[in-house]
């Protein structure tokens, strides 16, 4: 079993964090060594200097509180010294809990700290922020601690107050620098909201031992569930650790611990959570403190709630806050409330919609809305509609939105200009599409605007010219007579192409015409005349441009063999097109694999286990020996690629990136593109001890997931939080390296 390895630079609260993880890692099945370096209450700034300084000042604590020993018991050790005596796979940092909520307090000195922990580091090593969590409100600062009561300068004594501001610092703060978060702050300040863990309800589950640091059994066994939870993917849904020696009533605190865990689990993250919390016990479902919390982060929640929860003021104006749009689940009541409605209008413009009929015919209720978002316009009353000033707000962000003004108002001339400028004229009224000045700015604004001219206009020679010079395709929008004046389809095509689709059946049939379309696109030979699609040197160049145009010749063409070696060797997917004699000509199948053996892929039968078509597949792979290893390796200057001789093992992708990494001299995990090398020239002519199974690549598609290849039929795919592009699966590995310059 690989030991993951984690190294805490922090303080007391680290401490408090990591005192009972690995244990509880340990019973879920993952074995950690989890390193504190501890100094009470240091700072980022602090740190630094210990790290300059190379200071051994830290003490050494490994796998939590009382569970050093030997050499290492009472153990002070530097950063500089510990950074390089594991090869860590985590290292989180944190700031002092009273500076936590100062932004200001982190700079520069968590750049510098950051910058020495990667530059010591492998790539794959994992960097978080620990939060910590606010003092207890009741908390007497001590002379000892300065002159100064800071906890009363930066928080006001107020455990509320010093939350908030440490969730905000550490948000921005893993924003700016990319850091992930453990959030033991917020999972501490979830559990204080209930009467259970609340240290201001008499006979409540103590979380903390002196109103700073967490209780040394239910504090730290929080704390533990969230990093273990936060850290690791594994499943962990059958807690069974219980520190030794403990009651039973111990033990009914801590499964309450546990269960809380999962609810706050399940309302911290939007998204695929939604349901989850949907599925909790009802008692949450109708615990106010819980919905409170799950409003902020998915408000939609709030549909599937009581009716008590659709007419709660403050439960509202949460969730509109978060998302204007959960107004739609709002009472009657307050739909029709003003501050309820400004608010979700301020998140969302769209949610005007579910203004109540009287606050959308409220001018400063309709403004808002529009300023937010013009398209709020169509939700306005008719009076609002007609209103020059707020259509005029609507028009400035997006002309389109002149389709939601009054009919007098699509008619003003001046208001049609403004909306010109951007995708607006077609929603001009009849008059001023008809109007040839307007016409003409319209179509310099944009050539696509020709189309909503008036009939009489989009047959005026001399603006179907200027139309087509914007875009040949306005040919579509002109009469059929003006589509069979070769002139005009002549200089339709020579701006796109495309436009042949739309010139007359005779002109289609016009050689030249079409000869200009397909050199400029090959797949425009589709739109010429059935003869011409029957002429092999048109359908030649057309292939040569676009090798899919063949898609597109005559039944007659689709079976010559010259056509389909032209279009396949530009692509192996050509083959689909081609008729079922090509696809079963041995010889022609024999030529083409020899240039693109992907081509086996597309086609049916037993190609690929015929002897005499694997022998045509062509390698640019020669057996060489690594001038820095003197191992056997495969080489491909062609394609600037190395290739390691064997497969190195199956395992996880992170074991997988670290394991070539570890390989040095610039070996690395084949990107998918490598890895259809490796199989078009190694594996399908058995070469290279290449597996038929699942090969890892380096593409990483989220936390969660990588993607891989399967060697024995080339398939890749890119959907996400798929059980089989879990990270955590085993698959093969061949290292690979650039040939160049071996990195």
């Amino acid at each position: 079993m690989k030991t993951t390895k984690i190294l805490c630079i922090g303080n007391s609260f680290s401490e408090d964090a990591t005192t009972l993880l690995n244990p509880m890692l340990t019973c879920y099945g993952i074995d950690t060594l989890v390193v504190n370096l501890f100094i009470g209450g240091c700072s980022l700034e602090q740190h630094w200097e210990n790290i300059e300084h190379a200071k051994k000042e830290y003490l050494y604590m490994k796998n939590g509180v009382g569970n050093t020993s030997g050499n290492d018991k009472g153990r002070m050790v530097s950063i500089n010294e510990m950074i390089l005596e594991e090869d860590w796979d985590i290292v989180t940092i944190q700031q002092s809990s009273l500076l936590s909520g100062l932004y200001e307090s982190f700079f520069p000195e968590i750049n510098f700290i950051l910058e020495f922990i990667k530059k010591h580091v492998k790539k794959s090593c994992e960097l978080y922020l620990h939060e910590p969590w606010s003092w207890e409100s009741s908390y007497e600062w001590d002379a000892f601690e300065g002159p100064d009561d800071l906890f009363e300068k930066y928080y006001s004594k107020d455990d509320l107050v010093m939350y908030k501001q440490i969730e905000k610092t550490c948000l921005d703060i893993s924003k700016v620098l990319n850091l992930k978060v453990i959030p033991s702050g917020n999972f501490i300040q979830f559990l204080r909201s209930f009467d259970e863990f609340n240290y201001q309800v008499k006979g409540s589950i103590p979380l903390s031992r002196d109103k700073r640091h967490m209780h040394e059994l239910f504090g730290r066994y929080a704390l533990s569930l969230l990093w273990a939870h936060t850290l690791f993917t594994a499943d962990k849904s059958e807690n069974l650790y219980y520190p030794d020696g403990i009651s039973e009533l111990d033990r009914a605190k801590l499964n309450t611990l546990k269960e809380l865990y999962i609810v706050f689990k399940t309302i911290q993250h939007p998204g695929p959570f939604f349901y989850d919390f949907l599925r909790l016990d009802n008692y949450y479902l109708t615990n106010r403190v819980v919905v409170k919390r799950a409003l902020m982060n998915f408000p939609h929640v709030l549909g599937e709630l009581s009716n008590e929860f659709k007419n709660d003021y403050e439960l509202l104006s949460i969730a509109v806050s978060n998302s204007g749009d959960a107004l739609k689940y709002a009472s009657g009541e307050l739909r029709n409330d003003r501050n309820i409605v400004l608010k979700a209008i301020n998140q969302e413009w769209s949610a005007f919609e579910f203004a109540s009929d009287k606050l959308k015919n409220d001018r400063e209720i309709v403004l808002a809305a529009v300023k937010k978002g013009g398209e709020a316009l169509k939700f306005a009353s008719d009076e609002y509609k007609n209103d020059r000033e707020i259509v005029t707000i609507a028009v400035k962000q997006y002309g389109g939105y002149i389709q939601y003004a009054s009919e007098s108002l699509r008619n003003d001339r001046n208001l049609v200009l403004m909306a010109v400028k951007s995708s607006g004229f077609q929603y001009a009224s009849d008059e001023l599409r008809n109007d040839r000045d307007l016409v003409v700015i319209a179509i310099n604004e944009n050539g696509h605007n020709f189309q909503y001219a008036s009939d009489e206009l989009r047959n005026e020679k001399e603006l179907v010219l200027m139309a087509i010079n914007k875009n040949g395709l306005n040919i579509q929008y002109i009469s059929e007579e003006l589509r069979n004046d070769r002139d005009l389809v002549s200089f339709a095509i020579s701006r796109s192409g495309g436009a042949l689709e739309f010139a007359s059946s005779e002109l289609r049939n016009d050689r030249d015409l079409v000869l200009i379309a397909i050199n400029a696109f090959g797949l425009n030979l589709e739109y010429a005349s059935e003869l011409l699609r029957n002429n092999k040197e048109l359908v030649s160049i057309a292939v040569s441009n676009s090798g899919s145009a063949i898609q597109y010749a005559s039944e007659e063409l689709r079976n010559d063999r010259e056509l389909n070696f032209l279009a396949v060797s530009e692509s192996a997917s050509n083959i689909k097109f081609a008729t079922e004699g090509i696809k079963k000509d041995k010889e022609f199948i024999k030529r083409i694999v020899a240039v693109n053996a992907s081509v086996l892929d597309y086609i049916d039968g037993n190609w690929k286990d015929d002897p005499d078509i694997l022998s045509c597949i062509k390698s640019s792979f020669n057996e060489v020996s690594d001038n820095k290893s003197s191992q056997t390796i495969y080489e491909s200057k062609e394609h600037n690629l190395q290739v390691a001789l064997l497969d190195i093992g199956r395992m996880s992708w992170k074991d997988a990136l670290d394991a070539c990494e570890n390989l040095g001299n610039g070996w690395a995990l084949p990107n998918t593109q490598s890895l259809k090398i490796i199989r078009n020239e190694l594996f399908l002519i058995g070469i290279g001890n290449i597996a038929p199974g699942y090969y890892w690549s380096s593409i990483e598609l989220s936390r969660r997931d990588a993607l891989y290849m399967r060697m024995s039929d080339g398939v890749t795919h890119n959907f996400y939080f798929q059980e089989d592009y879990k990270k955590t699966n085993e698959y093969l590995v061949r290292p690979v390296r650039k040939l160049t310059d071996n990195v």
